[in-house]
């Protein structure tokens, strides 16, 4: 039996709402996050996708070896 997966999305134009209600709309237009996997510093412009691990917040960039990695993970739960 096939394990499955809730998925969430957001339309583009309710991405800044949500991210200003978790109090990272700031963090993450100024440069200030980094990807969870790579840690490479993240913007609205490489930004790719956020989650939950553990109950904390973490983004992840547009780097396929990182959302690949996420996936993965989010998977093994």
């Amino acid at each position: 039996m096939k394990k499955k997966l809730n998925l969430k999305a957001i339309h583009d134009s309710d991405l800044d709402i949500l991210l200003e209600r978790l109090g990272i709309l700031d963090l993450l237009e100024t440069g200030r996050l980094q990807c969870s996997v790579c840690r490479k510093k993240t913007t609205r412009e490489n930004f790719y996708c956020l989650y939950s691990e553990h109950g904390e917040i973490k983004i992840c960039c547009n780097e396929l070896q990182c959302y690949d990695k996420i996936v993965r993970q989010i998977k093994r739960r």
